[in-house]
């Protein structure tokens, strides 16, 4: 069945509302892997990567002597 457009456009509107209200609120926070504002280094240049992970070690394919 259908979504009369009525509903349709009063659960739209009420989820912008909440959305609005829960950005103004601070519950929206971003995420903490994100870079953000302060995160520049202090002379202006890029920001490091993060070292790699190691990779895995190959699987044996016999028993070790």
């Amino acid at each position: 069945m259908a979504t009369p457009p009525v509903l349709l456009a009063r659960r739209v509107m009420l989820g912008a509302t909440l959305g609005l209200l829960a950005a103004s609120s601070g519950l929206a926070q971003p995420r903490a892997d994100t870079p953000g504002p302060g995160t520049e280094p202090a002379d202006g240049g890029p920001i490091p990567a993060p070292p790699a992970e190691a990779p895995p070690e190959p699987a044996r394919l016999s028993p070790a002597p």
